[in-house]
């Protein structure tokens, strides 16, 4: 503690009514300046002297000064002022109480530090921005500029190999912070360490590194181009701490103090290495992260559809943009029988590899499942079924592997577009249904009933609407991060305005208004198909009697249709076997009544056969010496595939085979 502040002793009895802006604060025979060497005397002085005019006294205010004058302002002090006053109320001084605490201030300064930075620092799963993280916290409660860079490897999440020498090694600069105009510094630039400088050393032996950055420093020699830009920024003194787990080198953190501010020590030292040790922690854990979301979507990439399948009635288009999270979504579009397709976008839950390959696995039984021909909603109750087991096998795996315990639900859109029918058969679970974008450009949601997750415990039953649709009507499935981006005003101006474009030209536009500036949390995955129907003149269809005389009634219905639209002697022959053999089988096995149906679209003929059974044919294999049973053995070596099709009335066999018709009506 330091003496009292007093008035000279001429004004001392002076009444307290004077003004005191002229009375001058005196520490014996110095002035408040000339006795304490605060930083910013003048704002002391104001402080002391309101003291004396209101009489509340300072308490513990925090001054930053030095001990002498000249001297660097090094010191941290707490300084508190009472008013010294006599019983008439009048002013006789100021009493000051100056402490030293700069160890002490310092030493909370540093764990208020590393608290910021363990607080901060590796919040999210990405290299990138833990080092930005990193940054942040540093600048400038730590130091003037920060500088952060790793190796290039483990920003795309590669395993680093272990280096033994600093030159050659490649070096991404994935933040920066406080100064601008050092080379080579902008963050995404790469650089290759110079030899004899602090951060080579560093890295070379895995050492943290405290100098100075004067112009008697050597090593600032090797970087013309720096050291000018250090000059210019005023530093005096620069930490290099490496970033390494396990001897191998992931990165290198620069820090650098400038001007008034004061030099790094030991004790600053020591802190950055505690930093450091944290940051690299979090680096290699964001590292791991990387790889395991890269082949999480490499392996998504992999079990999506890899090129465009025509479809017969539809102008089809999708895209995607795989999220920060990624593994659990997909998309397809299945061809089905009687020139149908299947819409289909999912989700899986969770993420990573293990998202992916249930992803797969689910995918897979959606296709098995639609080349059975099943109707919509038995379709999603068998699907629902394979998620439920799956998540039991997930169940049943040992505790040390990552995915035990993991639950297991997926949500699931869907559309089925018939184009003879001009119909869509639509269903959802946990997704939003289609959108339809009438010839007209209005859009609207179809209106479904939200079925249960599958594989939840919801056993709500699934259900499917089917809603007759226009010529040009175009269906949009699409993920709930595509349509939380784009409003739906917005949406419905770009599925109205690119009605005439190409359906790419329209889903990329979608896009590109979803996620106009950064990679979304999510997959954002966009399905759209332009329907179109089928000319009458492309299809037939008869009713037949069940008698003995029908196969060859039906034959000569198909050849003579067939005939009109020159179609090749040698299909037209195979497509009368085709129908004879099922008209056959569905008078011996089926229940009237029965109707014959062929499509011809795209050089591909269908030929289909309904009867009211709903027993389901199966292939035989007969002997030589059976005298029948093989019907469906002869239809399925002339058709390219056959199955059947079960319906509310009934069953419907049919067979497809391509042919080389003239497209001529």
């Amino acid at each position: 503690p330091r003496p009292r502040l007093t008035f000279p002793h001429d004004q001392t009895n002076d009444h307290p009514s004077r003004k005191s802006h002229d009375q001058r604060l005196l520490l014996g025979p110095l002035s408040l300046s000339e006795a304490y060497h605060f930083e910013d005397p003048e704002h002391e002085e104001a402080a002391f002297r309101r003291v004396l005019d209101s009489g509340v006294p300072v308490l513990e205010q925090l001054v930053r000064g030095s001990l002498g004058p000249g001297r660097e302002l090094d010191r941290s002090f707490l300084v508190s002022a009472f008013r010294l006053q006599d019983r008439h109320d009048v002013a006789l001084g100021l009493a000051a109480v100056v402490n030293d605490v700069t160890e002490l201030e310092a030493g909370r300064r540093r764990a208020a530090i590393l608290s910021r930075v363990r607080e901060r620092v590796g919040r999210t799963p990405d290299v990138v921005a833990t080092c930005q993280e990193l940054a942040e916290a540093l600048v400038p409660a730590f130091a003037d500029i920060a500088g952060i860079d790793v190796v290039a490897a483990i920003a795309r999440g590669e395993e680093p190999s272990p280096h033994t020498s600093a030159v050659g090694v490649p070096l991404l600069c994935a933040a920066f912070a406080g100064g601008q105009d050092l080379p080579n510094r902008a963050e995404g630039e790469l650089r290759l360490v110079k030899e004899c400088t602090p951060c080579a050393l560093s890295l070379a032996d895995l050492r943290p590194r405290l100098v100075s950055a004067d112009d008697s420093s050597y090593w600032l020699d090797a970087d013309p181009a720096l050291k000018e830009a250090m000059r210019n920024a005023g530093a005096h003194s620069i930490l290099v701490v490496p970033l390494a787990v396990r001897s191998t080198v992931l990165g290198l953190v620069s820090l650098c103090r400038c001007g008034t501010s004061l030099r790094f020590d030991q004790d600053d030292l020591a802190l950055a290495v505690d930093l450091a040790g944290h940051t690299t922690l979090c680096l290699d854990s964001a590292r791991r992260y990387a790889r395991e979301q890269a082949m999480a979507a490499t392996v998504q990439r992999r079990l999506l559809p890899q090129r465009p399948i025509p479809h017969t009635g539809l102008d089809t288009a999708c895209a995607y943009l795989l999220g920060r999270s990624t593994g659990g979504s997909w998309f397809d579009i299945i061809p089905l029988s009687s020139s149908r397709s299947l819409l289909v976008i999912g989700q899986v839950t969770g993420e990573g590899i293990h998202a992916a390959v249930a992803m797969g696995q689910l995918r897979t039984a959606v296709q098995v499942l639609a080349a059975l021909d099943l109707e919509a909603d038995d379709l999603m109750a068998r699907l629902n079924d394979t998620v439920l087991q799956l998540a039991e096998e997930r169940r049943a795996l040992p505790t040390a592997d990552p995915a035990h315990g993991e639950s297991l639900t997926a949500a699931y859109s869907y559309a089925v577009y018939d184009p003879v029918s001009r119909t869509c058969t639509a269903g959802c679970a946990g997704l939003p249904g289609p959108l339809l974008t009438k010839p007209d450009g209005t859009v609207s949601p179809m209106e479904l009933p939200d079925g249960p997750l599958l594989g939840s415990t919801d056993v709500t039953p699934f259900a499917a609407t089917q809603l007759d649709i226009n010529e040009g009507t175009i269906l949009a499935l699409a993920t709930p991060v595509l349509l939380d981006a784009v409003s739906p005003e917005r949406l419905q101006a770009l599925l109205s305005s690119h009605r005439g474009a190409p359906m790419q030209e329209l889903c990329d536009s979608i896009i590109y208004a979803s996620c106009p500036s950064r990679t979304p949390e999510g997959d954002a995955i966009l399905v759209l198909a332009r329907g179109h129907t089928i000319s009458p003149d492309r299809t037939t269809a008869w009713s037949l009697e069940a008698d003995h005389s029908t196969p060859g009634s039906a034959r000569a219905l198909a050849r003579g249709w067939l005939t009109k639209r020159h179609v090749p002697e040698e299909a037209i022959f195979a497509a009368e076997v085709i129908v004879s053999e099922l008209v056959t089988n569905a008078i011996r096995y089926g229940t009237p009544p029965l109707k014959v149906r062929l499509i011809l679209v795209d050089c591909t003929l269908t030929t289909e056969v309904s009867d009211a059974s709903a027993t389901s044919p199966h292939l035989r294999h007969a002997r030589a010496t059976d005298e029948g049973g093989r019907g469906l053995f002869i239809i399925a070596q002339l058709a390219d595939r056959w199955g059947t099709r079960h319906t509310p009335e009934g069953k419907t066999i049919w067979a497809e085979m391509r042919t080389t018709a003239n497209e001529q009506s």
